[in-house]
């Protein structure tokens, strides 16, 4: 039995990543404005994709359900990003004011 989950999770997945990879990279790279944390956006929802088909779920809506992991993916890439420390090098701070 867990065979046949296992290929029919494997043809969906296929027939999902055949029907709707490209427009997934457009949403993707819309949000991001970069190839490969857009790559690694829709590779990441095909993978929350096939693991729900490995546990026997049935999506009724792959498209919705993909631009929906796929948006909210890349808003935590986002967020992530705007998190990130901008460093400086020394030589380029001019004045450090005192905390007097």
């Amino acid at each position: 039995m867990a065979t046949k989950l296992k290929n029919d999770a494997d043809q969906l997945l296929k027939l999902a990543y055949s029907e709707h990879y490209s427009s997934a990279f457009r949403l993707a790279f819309a949000k991001l404005k970069n190839n490969h944390q857009a790559e690694d956006c829709v590779q990441e929802a095909f993978l929350v994709l096939y693991k729900k088909y490995l546990n026997g779920e049935e999506i009724e809506y792959v498209r919705a359900f993909l631009f929906k992991t796929v948006n909210n993916l890349a808003l935590k890439i986002i967020a992530d990003n705007s998190r990130q420390a901008v460093l400086i090098p020394l030589e380029q701070v001019e004045y450090i004011p005192s905390q007097n």
